[in-house]
């Protein structure tokens, strides 16, 4: 957005005004120039700015007016699209905050911005928003996902890299403390003349890089980078971990060494197996690793300095891992690596391209000297590769970790893993029900449904009829599958062989209400049944009459979708029995409800929906998770009803926008409620 500035009663050409776009920066710009602010007090409204200015954190806020112009303005930012009520969006606020907050203070040029994607529908249908929180991040406009760390350091750590010069100048020993306090590696060319063709090569380097790069001539720094006073030139690596140091000693004008220096020396000699390395290890360019599995402390410090010097004749051509056996990231690797709960000590060894092949030494003996001679071994393939994974329709999961994905966490809980080549084969069989969810490994979402999904294999584990499964639908979408966001839930039933999709909420005991309709195959009792034995579905009506004595019980449970019947007397007498006949079949998706329009208790709803009592019968589908309204727009009939359910559970519905009435942006193309632990929102029962 281009702006200029008329000298307001003055017939003047008009100057052109290059500064920042908040009222701030115009006011100080206007006040410079010498109005005074009473001239200048509704510049906003004059102007048709909506241009926000940073909150006391300096995160920026957007909405659909200011966002496009906001992304023009800044050459680099990170956007959050949020909604209100999700649950990851509020954890992610108060990181988001405080990076916000150390990026002003460093004057960097990144900015975060933060926008209600759930309020603000146009900008979240422009960038497909399906989830929340959702982040990208824009370079001179340029969209791009961001699936890198939310913790604050990660944050600004990325950011760092990305804004100001390729080569950060580093001018004195403070600015050196704070930038090796903020990020984790940091490679640093000293260069007493900082024009020579060696540090244009670095600066070059440091272009074509990830991670954070400083150059300086500075006495100080270079005294705090361990070299001596008479050093004209040099780079050094500064990180967390190991000796913290390490000196490049090859030519200084070879950039592509230089690159080589760089990412071997910018991660651990031996990694420690946790969560936040995932990254580090499975997008690493050196694709062979090999693993320490130990039970304590005490084993891993028995071996670990041999384990290091292995490591370190290998550097660059393999990653070396330790693995906790009794830890909660290493149920994975401990499962597919075949270790046993007993051992103490175990090696074993990987490649992850093209496809994993696992290597076991030939004894299990494990002492300083079999470990060196098992990495010698294999390093020189003398080690026979293991037998290939079980298929996904035998009785063991494969194991999927080095994708990234973080999917280990869920093998030996009964769930059924399929690919694009096993899928269709596996669904079609006429002896069995497969419930399938289709994830990707980047989905936060997927993730939080972990702990369910895992639930609901162990109701079905005695059922041997009803299989729970799951794909990577991100890395192997099965041919012919449509998929139109994450995580999609779809049952194959061996009656008709057609998919019918999930809509309902990501609980357990929701699907396998869900399940217990469309296969009449029962759970165990942990599904939500009732003592007595009965469904919980069963201790609900057919059909609820809208009254202020159970209006808890109806916006409070488990479904969240709501299919509302406003009628008249005569309304009712006409519809009621075919409304309760389509609640037999689609009641697992939503409450069927009639509101009767002469009732007291109608006046708020009717209102809400913008109704008249003229009409005999009016239909409407909201969510009172976020408030998504469908309206149909032919006449209420009896065949209406079946017609308009089936149409939202195969999700050809589409909610009315707010200009229409009511409508507010949904947070997925499926009407789930993507806050992870679908906590219920009473926003829009509160409303209704």
């Amino acid at each position: 957005m281009n702006a200029c500035i008329m000298p307001i009663g003055e017939a003047k050409e008009p100057e052109e005004y290059n500064g920042g776009r908040g009222i701030r920066e115009l006011t100080e710009f206007l006040t410079a120039k010498g109005f005074a602010p009473d001239e200048f007090s509704e510049l906003e409204m004059m102007a048709g700015l909506d241009l926000p200015e940073p909150d006391e954190h300096n995160v920026y806020h957007l909405n659909d007016d200011n966002f496009d112009d906001f992304i023009d303005d800044h050459d680099i930012v990170l956007v959050a699209f949020t909604a209100a009520w999700c649950g990851h969006c509020k954890k992610l606020h108060p990181e988001w905050n405080e990076a916000a907050k150390y990026l002003a203070k460093e004057n960097s040029e990144a900015k975060l911005a933060w926008i209600d994607a759930a309020k603000n529908k146009e900008i979240a249908d422009d960038y497909d928003i399906t989830s929340y929180p959702t982040l990208k991040y824009f370079r001179h406009g340029i969209e791009s996902d961001y699936h890198l760390g939310t913790e604050t350091i990660e944050i600004v750590s990325f950011l760092s890299q990305q804004s100001g010069p390729p080569a950060m100048p580093i001018d004195s020993v403070k600015e050196y403390d704070d930038v090796v306090t903020i990020n984790n590696v940091v490679t640093f060319g000293v260069f007493s003349d900082l024009d020579s063709e060696e540090a244009q090569v670095f600066v070059e380097l440091a272009a074509g890089s990830i991670g954070k790069f400083c150059i300086t001539k500075n006495a100080g720094v270079k005294e705090k980078l361990g070299l001596s006073p008479d050093v004209e030139q040099a780079v050094v690596l500064i990180k967390n971990f190991d000796d913290g140091r390490a000196e490049y000693d090859g030519a200084l004008d070879d950039v592509v060494q230089l690159k080589a220096f760089v990412k071997e020396a910018g991660v651990p000699l031996v990694i420690e197996y946790t969560e936040s390395v995932m990254n580090m290890i499975f997008e690493n360019d050196v694709k062979t690793h090999v693993l320490l599995f130990h039970d304590d402390k005490g084993s891993l410090d028995a071996y670990a300095q041999c384990f290091a010097e292995v490591a370190r004749k290998q550097r660059g051509e393999m990653l070396f891992v330790t693995v906790a056996i009794p830890d909660e990231h290493s149920s994975g690797p401990v499962k597919y690596f075949q270790v046993q709960p007993s051992d103490k000590v175990v090696i074993r060894a990987v490649t992850t391209e093209p496809e994993n092949t696992r290597y076991y030494p030939v004894t299990n003996d494990i002492t300083c000297d079999t470990i060196a001679s098992f990495v010698q071994d294999f390093a020189d393939g003398k080690i026979e590769p293991q037998k290939k994974e079980p298929k996904p329709d035998e009785d063991e999961n494969d194991y999927k970790e080095a994708d990234g994905d973080e999917d280990a966490e869920w093998d030996g809980s009964g769930v059924k893993v399929l690919t694009k080549d096993t899928f269709h084969a596996f669904v079609k069989d006429p002896s069995r029900d497969v419930f399938v969810l289709m994830y990707a490994d980047w989905c936060g979402h997927c993730k939080a449904m972990k702990p369910a999904f895992n639930e609901l294999a162990a109701m079905y584990e005695d059922v041997d009829d009803v299989v729970i499964a799951k794909i990577n639908a991100d890395t192997s979408r099965p041919e012919g599958v449509a998929i139109d966001g994450f995580p999609t839930l779809k049952l194959y039933s061996k009656k008709s062989g057609e998919p019918v999709e999930y809509m309902g909420q990501r609980k357990a005991k929701d699907m396998a209400k869900f399940l217990a309709s469309e296969v009449r195959a029962e759970a165990s009792p942990a599904c939500g049944e009732t003592e007595s034995g009965k469904s919980a579905e069963a201790d609900t009506p057919l059909v609820w009459a809208f009254r202020l004595d159970n209006e808890d019980a109806l916006f409070a449970g488990p479904t969240q979708m709501h299919y509302l019947l406003f009628h008249t007397d005569e309304g009712l007498s006409e519809l009621k029995e075919c409304f309760t006949e389509a609640s037999k079949k689609y009641r697992t998706y939503m409450h069927f409800v009639t509101v009767d329009k002469m009732s007291e208790v109608a006046a708020t709803p009717m209102k809400f929906f913008g109704l008249t009592p003229n009409t005999k019968a009016d239909l409407r589908l909201i969510s009172s998770t976020n408030a998504d309204t469908y309206v149909p727009t032919e006449e209420v009939t009896c065949a209406l009803f079946a017609e308009y359910a089936q149409s939202f559970v195969d999700g050809k519905l589409v909610p009315i926008s707010d200009e229409e009435g009511h409508g507010h942006s949904h947070d997925d193309q499926h009407g789930h409620s993507n806050d992870g632990d679908h906590g219920h929102s009473h926003d829009s029962h509160d409303e209704l």
